[in-house]
C-alpha cells in the first residue's frame, strides 16, 4: 500500500466508531432537574445594555421571565443579570442540586446574595479556576437552610457573544451530562489524534509540504481550537492563566487562518488555477495577525464580533474557490469541497446565534447547534480533508513521476549530446614538425567552447583553430557541431587548400561566418573564433581573429600577443575581423584558449593572463606547460562557471 493511499480506510473506520459512539452514549442533551419549572418563576432576568450597574442597582430591577428558547445577546458590553428564587423545598436539603449556565464562553461571572455587598463566587475565563469546579461550563452549588427561601442573583459579562441556557441540576443529571459530553469529546479526540499523529507520519516520509499544513490544521483547529472553545482546555491545560483563557480562543482561531491559508493553496494549487483569488488568500494571514494583534491589546466583543465576521467570510469564501477549481476539473477539489460544507453549516448556525440574528427554538437545540454540530462538522471535515491532501498528494506523485521520467530522458539525451561533442576534439598529436596538446572543460554535459586543427601533409600547412559559442546549453552545442562540421569540411576541400595562407583564413573566417549566421539565425546567438595558419617550412603564421581572446606566441626572444580582434562571428553581413601576421621559429609555442579560463582568475583578466603566459615557455616541455596550466585552473577555479578550452601548439625543426 503506497503511503498516500494509508490514511482513507482508517480515518473513515474511525469516523463510523465515533458515529457509534455517539449512539450509544449520545443520547440527547441530559434533562435539568424538572423539581423546579425551568421557564417559571424560579428564573428571571434582567439585562443592562450599559453594563454599569451594580448588585444595589440590580435589586431594584423589574426582572423578566426567561424565554423558553434561551438566552441570547451576541456580542455586548452590558451585562446580564440573572435571578434565582426558590422556596424551601425538601430536595435541596436531601441532595445537592447545581445551577448551569451552559454556554461556550464567559469572561467573568458573579453570585450575590441579599444583605452582603460582595460577591460570594466568582468565576469565568478572566479569573482563575477554583480547585473544586469541575464542569465545563460555569456552574455553582446551590444551597438551602432548612426551612428557608433562596436567593441569588447572577451578575454575568463576556467579551464572547453571550448566548446561555441557565439550568438546574441534581448532582445525578449534572454528572450524566459531564458524561455525555466526555464521550463525545473523547470520540472526537480520538479521531483527530489518530488523524493527526497519521499526517505527521506521512509528511516524515513523504516531506510534502500538503501534509504538514494539514497536520498544523488539525492541531491547532481540530484539537487545541475545539477543545478550547468548548472549554476543555481551560479546565486542564491552563486553569490559573485567565488572561490567556479569556483569549485563547481568538489567538487560536486566527492562528488556524494562518495555517488554514497555506492549506488551501497548496490543497486547491489556487497560484495555478486562480491567480487572482490566489493573492486574495495571501493576505489572509495579514488579517489573522491584525486580530490578533488586536486581543492581546485590548480584549473585547467587539474584536471578537469582528474576527466572527471574518472568519465566517474565510468559510465562504473557500468553499466557493473550491466549487470554481472544482468546476473546471481539479479533482482534489472535489473532496475539499464536500469538506467545508459540514463546516460551514455548523459553524454559520453559531455565528448566526452569535450575532444574534437567530435564536434556537430550544435550550436542547442551542446545545446541539453549540456544541454537537461543530465537533461533528469538524471531525467529517478532518476525514474529507485527509482524502482531498491524499488525492492531491496521488495527483502530484503521478506529475512528478512523468517529470521524473521526462527528466532522465533528457538526461539520457544530454549524456548522448556531451559523447558526440567530445568526439569533436581530436585528441593530442606529435608530428616531427609539430606538438599539439589540448584541454577542453565544460562547466555542464554540453557547452558552447570548441577547438579543433587540421594538417595539410602535401602542403606542409597546419590550422588551429578555437571557438566559443555564446552560452552553455543545447543551442550552443549545436552551433558548434555546425562549426566542426564547416571546418573540417572547408580545410578538406581543394579549391580551399590551394589558397596561399593569407587567403585560406580570411576564406574560412568569411564561410564561418556565414555558418553561424544561417544556422543561429533569430537566436541571438554568436561566436568568437581565433584562426591560426602556419607554414611549417618558412614559420610564417597568419591570424585571423573574429571578436575571440588574444593569441600568445612564446619564443627564446620574448613573448608576442597576437590582439588584433574584431567583430564576432554572425552579427553582422559585413564583419570586420582582426588580422596579422607573425615569423616564428622552431621551438616557438603557440597558445590559443577561450575567456573562461580568464574567468576564473581572483585578480582580473590581465593578472591571470600574465600568470598564465608565465608557464608557457619554450624551454619547458609540453607535459610541463600543460600541467602547470591545470593546476593553476585546479587552484583557481571553485565552481566552473563557464567553459575552459585551450589548444598548445609547438613547432618542432624540420
Amino acid at each position: 500500500m503506497t503511503p498516500w493511499n494509508l490514511p482513507k480506510t482508517p480515518w473513515i473506520a474511525l469516523l463510523l466508531s465515533m458515529l457509534a459512539t455517539l449512539v450509544l452514549f449520545g443520547d440527547g442533551p441530559a434533562q435539568a432537574d424538572h423539581t423546579f419549572e425551568r421557564h417559571g418563576d424560579n428564573l428571571k432576568y434582567w439585562f443592562d445594555a450599559t453594563g454599569q450597574s451594580d448588585f444595589a442597582a440590580a435589586q431594584n430591577q423589574d426582572f423578566q421571565t426567561i424565554p423558553k428558547s434561551s438566552l441570547g445577546f451576541g456580542f455586548t458590553r452590558g451585562t446580564l443579570w440573572v435571578r434565582l428564587e426558590l422556596p424551601p423545598h425538601q430536595d435541596l436539603y436531601a441532595q445537592p442540586h447545581w445551577i448551569e449556565f451552559d454556554s461556550a464562553l464567559l469572561s467573568h461571572w458573579q453570585v450575590f446574595v441579599p444583605g452582603r455587598d460582595q460577591p460570594v463566587y466568582e468565576a469565568g475565563l478572566s479569573v482563575p479556576r477554583s480547585p473544586s469546579d469541575h464542569t465545563r461550563s460555569p456552574a455553582f452549588r446551590i444551597t438551602l437552610d432548612p426551612g428557608r427561601p433562596g436567593l441569588w442573583y447572577f451578575r454575568i459579562r463576556s467579551d464572547h457573544a453571550m448566548n446561555l441556557n441557565p439550568e438546574i441540576h441534581t448532582q445525578k443529571t449534572l454528572e450524566a451530562k459531564e458524561k455525555r459530553e466526555a464521550y463525545f469529546l473523547g470520540a472526537y479526540a480520538g479521531v483527530m489524534v489518530f488523524t493527526y499523529m497519521l499526517t505527521l507520519y506521512i509528511f516524515i516520509r513523504t516531506r510534502h509540504l500538503n501534509f504538514l499544513y494539514y497536520s498544523l490544521l488539525l492541531l491547532f483547529f481540530h484539537l487545541v481550537y475545539q477543545f478550547t472553545y468548548n472549554q476543555m482546555a481551560g479546565l486542564y491545560l491552563w486553569p490559573q492563566s485567565p488572561w490567556w483563557s479569556n483569549r485563547a480562543a481568538i489567538l487560536l482561531g486566527e492562528l488556524t487562518h494562518i495555517f488554514g491559508a497555506l492549506f488551501v493553496r497548496d490543497t486547491l494549487q489556487t497560484q495555478n488555477h486562480s491567480p487572482r483569488l490566489d493573492l486574495v488568500i495571501r493576505l489572509v494571514p495579514l488579517r489573522a495577525l491584525f486580530f490578533i494583534s488586536w486581543a492581546i491589546f485590548d480584549m473585547s466583543p467587539e474584536v471578537m464580533k469582528y474576527s466572527v465576521l471574518a472568519s465566517m467570510l474565510c468559510i465562504f469564501f473557500y468553499y466557493g474557490l473550491g466549487l470554481k477549481i472544482w468546476a473546471r476539473g481539479y479533482a482534489p477539489a472535489r473532496y475539499f469541497s464536500i469538506a467545508w460544507l459540514p463546516v460551514l453549516i455548523g459553524n454559520a448556525l453559531v455565528f448566526i446565534q452569535d450575532l444574534n440574528l437567530w435564536v434556537a427554538p430550544s435550550p436542547e437545540w442551542q446545545e446541539t447547534i453549540r456544541f454537537e454540530f461543530p465537533i461533528l462538522g469538524a471531525a467529517i471535515q478532518a476525514i474529507l480533508l485527509g482524502v482531498a491532501v491524499g488525492d492531491q498528494f496521488r495527483r502530484t506523485q503521478r506529475e512528478q513521476r512523468e517529470e521524473q521520467e521526462a527528466r532522465e530522458k533528457l538526461e539520457q539525451s544530454l549524456d548522448d549530446a556531451h559523447t558526440v561533442q567530445e568526439a569533436f576534439i581530436r585528441s593530442d598529436s606529435v608530428n616531427p614538425l609539430f606538438e599539439i596538446r589540448s584541454s577542453h572543460q565544460m562547466s555542464a554535459k554540453i557547452g558552447g567552447d570548441w577547438l579543433g586543427y587540421a594538417y595539410d601533409a602535401p602542403r606542409r600547412r597546419l590550422v588551429l583553430a578555437i571557438s566559443d559559442v555564446t552560452g552553455h546549453g543545447l543551442p550552443s552545442a549545436l552551433l558548434t557541431g555546425a562549426l566542426h562540421g564547416a571546418f573540417y569540411g572547408l580545410t578538406a576541400a581543394e579549391p580551399v587548400q590551394s589558397l596561399s595562407d593569407a587567403e585560406l583564413v580570411r576564406v574560412l573566417m568569411d564561410r564561418l561566418d556565414h555558418v553561424v549566421r544561417t544556422t543561429a539565425q533569430n537566436t541571438g546567438l554568436m561566436a568568437t573564433m581565433a584562426l591560426v595558419c602556419i607554414n611549417l617550412e618558412t614559420y610564417r603564421i597568419e591570424y585571423r581573429n573574429a571578436g575571440h581572446t588574444p593569441v600568445l606566441i612564446s619564443s627564446r626572444q620574448g613573448q608576442h600577443f597576437m590582439l588584433k580582434g574584431g567583430s564576432p562571428l554572425g552579427i553582422s553581413d559585413e564583419p570586420d575581423f582582426g588580422h596579422d601576421s607573425w615569423q616564428a621559429t622552431a621551438g616557438d609555442v603557440i597558445f590559443l584558449f577561450t575567456d573562461g579560463l580568464l574567468d576564473q582568475a581572483e585578480n582580473g583578466q590581465r593578472n591571470h593572463l600574465k600568470a598564465i603566459a608565465e608557464h608557457i615557455r619554450p624551454e619547458f616541455s609540453m607535459d610541463r606547460i600543460h600541467g602547470d596550466i591545470g593546476q593553476m585552473m585546479q587552484r583557481n577555479q571553485l565552481t566552473l562557471e563557464d567553459d575552459s578550452s585551450y589548444l598548445l601548439c609547438r613547432l618542432l625543426a624540420a
